[in-house]
C-alpha cells in the first residue's frame, strides 16, 4: 500500500470513484472464486453440490444471487473431518494460529499465512488510521490476547501505524486503571462493555477516568459503540470520542468496518473485505441501500482460509451517502446493531438484546451489567431483567429513600424497554458486581424456555 499522508493511509483507495472500485472488486471476486474452486476442496464440494461454477459470475449482482453462503457451523464440520484447519485451508504455510472466541466446544482454528498476515496488518492500520490514531499516540489494548483475533488485530494496527502500543489485555481491571493513571494512554481499545466496567472500577479506587486524558476509544467485539445511548455512556465516563469498529474474526482483517473521525457510522472497506446486506430469509437476495438485513462478508485477498460469502449473523443497513471525511466507501450508518441469531421472539414480538441494552443504558443510575431472563411458566412468555445500580447510588440514604430510588429506577427501565422494544418486563435492581463481568463478549440472556444460555453480543 502507499505511504500515509496526514489524512489518509491510502488516499488512492480511500477516495476512489465507487464505480472504479466496483470494477476492481468484481475482478478480485472472479479471481477468488476461481482460486477456491480449483484449489480448495471445501468450496469445490459446496459449489458442485449447489450447481454453481465461477464463470457464472459476470457482475456483482450475480455474485449475490448465485454464490452460496457459508456458515460457521460448516467450518466447524470441516475442521472436525479434516483436522486441524479443515479442508478450506488451502494448504498455505501457517505463520500464525488464532481461533474463534466461542466459549463452548472446540474453538474454530484460523491458520494464517505470512503473506496474509502482512496484508492484514496493513489493512488494520488503514482502518485505525481513519479514526485519527497517529504515531504520537499511546494505544492501550484492553482486549483478550488469546486465541481471539480481535485484540491481536488492534495490536497489529497500532504497531503498523508506529504508535506506542500497550497490549495489557483484559482482566486485572484495578491494575489497568492504576497503570492508565501513570501511562496516560491517548487511545483505549476494548469492548464497549469493558470500557464501561473499567471506567467504573477506576472511580471505585479513586481515579477519575476523565483526568487520565484518553482522547479516543476504538471499540469492537460486540455491537454497542454505534448505539447512541451506549456511546454517550462511554464518552461521559471517559471524556473521549468513541469509534465503532469491527466485523467478525473469521474474515480477518476484521477492522474493515470502521468509523472515521466524522463518527457517521462505519465505513466498509469493500475492496478488502466485500460486504453485502442481504435478506434475513434469503441470503441470495440483496437489500437496497437503507434497508436492514444480514451481513455477508467475502475476503478478497486471503489465500489461507479465505471466506467467500460468510454469513456473519450480524444485522445492519448500508448507505452510499457521502461522508465529510472524503472517503467514498459505503457506510453502515447505524453500525452493527444486533445479532440475527440472538433475536428473541417474545409473545410474537421480535426483540434484540441490543435494543434492551440501549433502553437500560439510557438510565443514568443503571450500573455496568444486566441480565435478561426469559421464561414460559404457562402459555405466556415472561421477561425479567436483573440490572445493577451504579456504584454509590444508595450511600448515606435511609431505607425509605433507597426504596424510593429503586422503584424510580425500576419504573424508568421498564418504561424505556416498553417504549423501545414493545414488551413488558419485570425489573430487579441488584448491587454492583453482582452479575458476571463481561471482558470479551457479553453473556446476558438466559432463555429458560430451552434451559440454555444464549451467547449474545448486544
Amino acid at each position: 500500500m502507499l505511504r500515509p499522508d496526514n489524512k489518509y493511509w491510502n488516499r488512492e483507495l480511500e477516495t476512489m470513484r465507487p464505480e472504479e472500485r466496483d470494477q476492481r472488486i468484481l475482478k478480485q471476486i472472479k479471481y477468488q472464486l476461481n482460486y477456491v474452486y480449483n484449489n480448495i476442496p471445501f468450496y469445490r464440494r459446496l459449489y458442485d453440490a449447489k450447481g454453481f461454477k465461477p464463470e457464472m459470475v459476470k457482475t456483482l449482482a450475480d455474485f449475490t444471487k448465485k454464490v452460496p453462503i457459508i456458515k460457521k457451523s460448516m467450518l466447524r464440520e470441516s475442521q472436525a473431518m479434516y483436522p486441524p484447519f479443515g479442508d478450506y485451508w488451502g494448504g498455505k504455510d501457517v505463520y500464525r494460529i488464532h481461533g474463534s472466541s466461542g466459549t463452548t466446544g472446540i474453538p474454530t482454528l484460523y491458520a494464517i499465512s505470512k503473506k496474509d498476515w502482512d496484508h492484514i496488518s496493513d489493512v488494520q492500520a488503514m482502518c485505525y488510521y481513519s479514526t485519527g490514531i497517529r504515531s504520537h499516540d499511546t494505544v492501550q489494548v484492553s482486549m483478550l490476547l488469546s486465541l481471539f483475533m480481535g485484540g491481536w488485530g488492534a495490536v497489529l494496527a497500532s504497531e503498523r501505524i508506529g504508535a506506542r502500543t500497550f497490549p495489557i489485555g483484559a482482566g486485572n481491571t484495578e491494575q489497568q486503571a492504576t497503570l492508565m493513571k501513570i501511562l496516560k494512554p491517548s487511545v483505549l481499545t476494548c469492548t464497549p462493555t469493558y470500557a464501561i466496567h473499567l471506567g467504573m472500577v477506576a472511580k471505585e479506587i479513586g481515579i477519575d477516568p476523565r483526568e487520565i486524558g484518553v482522547k479516543k476509544g476504538v471499540f469492537l467485539g460486540e455491537p454497542g459503540a454505534g448505539i447512541p445511548s451506549i456511546r454517550r455512556r462511554i464518552e461521559d465516563i471517559w471524556g473521549l470520542k468513541a469509534y465503532d469498529c469491527g466485523s467478525t474474526s473469521e474474515v480477518t482483517p476484521w477492522a474493515t468496518n470502521c468509523e472515521c473521525e466524522e463518527q457517521a457510522g462505519m465505513h466498509c472497506y469493500t475492496d478488502q473485505v466485500y460486504t453485502e446486506i442481504v435478506s434475513e430469509d434469503d441470503p441470495n437476495e440483496g437489500m437496497a441501500y437503507g434497508e436492514e438485513g444480514g451481513i455477508v462478508y467475502t475476503t478478497l485477498y486471503r489465500e489461507s482460509q479465505p471466506m467467500i460469502r460468510f454469513w456473519s449473523g450480524d444485522r445492519s443497513m448500508m448507505t452510499m451517502e457521502k461522508c465529510n471525511c472524503g472517503r467514498t466507501y459505503p457506510r453502515l450508518p447505524k453500525g452493527i446493531f444486533g445479532r440475527l441469531d440472538d433475536m428473541l421472539i417474545i409473545r410474537g414480538v421480535n426483540t434484540f438484546p441490543s435494543a434492551i441494552e440501549e433502553a437500560i443504558r439510557k438510565c443514568e443510575n443503571a450500573g455496568a451489567e444486566f441480565r435478561i431472563i426469559v421464561t414460559r411458566p404457562k402459555d405466556m412468555d415472561l421477561v425479567a431483567l436483573e440490572v445493577e445500580h451504579r456504584d454509590g447510588l444508595f450511600d448515606g440514604l435511609s431505607e425509605t429513600e433507597i426504596k424510593r430510588l429503586k422503584q424510580e429506577l425500576i419504573s424508568e427501565i421498564a418504561n424505556n424497554v416498553k417504549a423501545g422494544c414493545g414488551i413488558s418486563t419485570s425489573v430487579e435492581i441488584v448491587s454492583p458486581r453482582t452479575l458476571p463481568v463481561a471482558q470479551l463478549k457479553s453473556k446476558r440472556v438466559v432463555d429458560r424456555r430451552t434451559g440454555v444460555w444464549t451467547d449474545c453480543k448486544p
